[in-house]
């Protein structure tokens, strides 16, 4: 029962951050990131906050900013959530996808090995 509840505040808190990046805050350098999926943990007082960009560069860049503006973040959750406590927000660079990116050329090298080794 609980890991159900966790999930479904972890979607919640990943659509409310979604909504403010794309309307309410203002820098460019996360106009290209986005929430890959929140974490929350068992007591409900953190939720990592997983962000993607297209680039290392953006996704770094954009993690940081985000990071500086985690105030503000746990301010719009909590005024969208109707909770006694709202989580910390604990903001972090997502490398999944890059590593899903290697496996996927890995797998394309595989699948046509004559383009790969010239000939």
């Amino acid at each position: 029962m609980a890991q159900y509840r966790q999930e479904r505040l972890g979607h919640e808190i990943q659509r409310i951050v979604s909504e403010m990046m794309q309307f309410e805050l203002r820098d460019p350098r996360i106009r290209m990131a986005s929430v890959t999926r929140v974490e929350v943990s068992g007591d409900m007082r953190h939720a990592k906050v997983y962000i993607s960009a297209v680039t290392e560069e953006d996704r770094e860049e954009a993690a940081q900013v985000l990071q500086r503006a985690r105030g503000f973040l746990r301010k719009g959750v909590a005024s969208r959530l109707s909770m006694r406590i709202t989580p910390d927000l604990h903001i972090i660079a997502d490398k999944a996808i890059v590593g899903g990116d290697h496996v996927l050329a890995m797998l394309r090298d595989l699948a046509d090995p004559v383009d790969s080794h010239g000939g």
